[in-house]
């Protein structure tokens, strides 16, 4: 084979790598760049409210919505859309019916996620309404629907008619790759000065939820709860009563298992425990932040990682530079986690290792003025799409986002929607982000005219 020159290499594949001296040739990795799909505007007719997208294994996409008609505020329905093919799309359905109606009065009402094969589960607070007095009448009751990957949803039916399912408000929902479900919602019940939580559990292929219990010392108007891939389940909550926050587990085939105490009174930092942020990976471990009061004017933030056997570390101290925003918190199937927090003028992403100990901090972006600080998805791949919202040079608000691949470099930021989109300000959230199989990702956000616009990402 005849000797070819450096120069006649770089020529044909400037891809390559020459290493000096040793004639090894390595391919250069080239940096990936985020595709946008066509921009779609899903619903009209009605304010919208509170978009969830998600994506399963296969890149497709599904967002659910409430849409809330004009005439009154105060209900709505449940209205979902499904990119089955990345190039077609099915028109939006109600899949909550149009009588009896949705009411929107307390929390968040509609909880919606995905498995990995793209089975879609759907759980909304409901009540009757009666259109000639316009009031509720009966009791409010948990509804679920489903649709399997490229079906249709089924007839909404109520999670269970016991006592602990009726007038419960602010449902969570989680599902795994597998399917398993968990559900939790809050209950006012008694005296009690803070409503308690109340979950139901589903099992991997079945579509009936187990009896409803109330968490162990669990309270909170608005619970949150994830599950990983082998069907446990993680809380972390706040006790207002004893300023604590709490971690607690369920088990598969051994129910919730007995709280643990991260931050309050007699733990490291001591004093006024409040406001826990989570996540849990597919493969079981956990990152949970919360604030210590030190005063009656400062505060600082506490970290703790839990492993796969639910083991805690000790609380530590986490840079005040540093504070994620909630949402903006995601951990991958191998434990390494991503926080994203904004300063006056920056965006900032920092990641860590498989250990929990922290790299350095990136910055995503710069100037402009930010409406809404970063959110944070993270695929069981350990793909990681960061948005945010922003305004730039005068302009309206926009999205804009950045993926990296796993293992990889971060693609150049990317605008994702037009001038106008409305920042977002939970409850609820004004837009959301997902991300799936095969480096895809999808984006939804509320127009200021209250509409839904939804577009797919691809990473290549």
């Amino acid at each position: 084979m005849p000797h070819l020159s450096r120069a006649l290499l770089l020529a044909i594949f400037p891809g390559l790598v020459l290493a000096a001296g040793s004639g090894v040739v390595q391919a250069r990795q080239p940096s990936p760049v985020m595709h946008l799909g066509p921009m779609r505007t899903l619903q009209t007719a009605a304010l919208a409210e509170g978009p969830t997208a998600l994506v399963d294994g296969r890149g497709r996409a599904t967002v659910a919505w409430l849409a809330r008609p004009q005439s009154d505020p105060r209900i709505a329905n449940v209205g979902a859309f499904a990119a089955v093919e990345p190039r077609h799309a099915s028109v939006p359905v109600l899949i909550g019916g149009r009588s009896p109606k949705v009411w929107v009065d307390d929390g968040s009402p509609l909880t919606v996620d995905q498995d990995r094969a793209g089975d879609t589960t759907a759980v909304w607070t409901q009540s009757h309404y009666r259109p000639a007095t316009q009031d509720f009448i009966g009791p409010t009751v948990m509804m679920s629907a489903e649709r399997p990957a490229g079906g249709d949803w089924s007839v909404p039916t109520a999670v269970s008619c016991r006592r602990l399912a009726l007038d419960g408000f602010s449902p969570q929902l989680a599902v795994n790759s597998a399917g398993a479900a968990i559900l939790v919602w809050s209950r006012s019940i008694g005296t009690r000065d803070e409503p308690s939580v109340v979950s139901a559990y589903r099992a991997a292929g079945s579509r009936s939820w187990s009896r409803p219990e109330v968490v162990p010392k669990a309270v909170g108007d608005e619970p949150r709860v994830e599950i990983d891939d082998a069907g446990n389940a993680l809380m972390v909550f706040d006790v207002g009563q004893e300023d604590s926050v709490y971690a607690i587990r369920r088990l598969v085939g051994h129910g919730w298992q007995a709280p643990h105490q991260l931050g309050g009174s007699h733990t490291k930092g001591g004093r006024f425990a409040y406001a826990p942020r989570f996540t849990l990976s597919a493969g079981g471990t956990a990152l949970a932040t919360w604030l210590n009061a030190i005063s009656d004017t400062d505060d600082t933030t506490y970290v703790s990682r839990m492993s796969a056997a639910g083991r805690w570390t000790q609380p530590t101290h986490w840079p005040q530079c540093c504070l994620p925003v909630e949402d903006a918190m995601a951990i991958g199937p191998k434990g390494r986690a991503t926080v994203a927090w904004e300063t006056p003028s920056k965006i900032m992403v920092m990641r860590s290792r498989r250990d929990g100990s922290w790299r350095n901090p990136v910055r995503l972006a710069d100037a402009g003025h930010f409406r809404a600080g970063p959110e944070v998805v993270v695929d069981r791949h350990g793909n990681v799409l960061v948005a945010w919202n922003t305004s730039r040079d005068g302009t309206g608000p926009r999205l804009e986002a950045r993926y990296r691949v796993a293992r990889g470099t971060w693609t150049p930021r990317r605008r994702l929607s037009p001038d106008g989109a409305r920042p977002s300000l939970p409850p609820p959230n004004l837009f959301s982000i997902a991300v799936g199989g095969t480096h895809a990702a999808a984006v939804a956000w509320v127009t200021p005219h209250e509409t839904v616009e939804f577009r797919r990402l691809t990473v290549r």
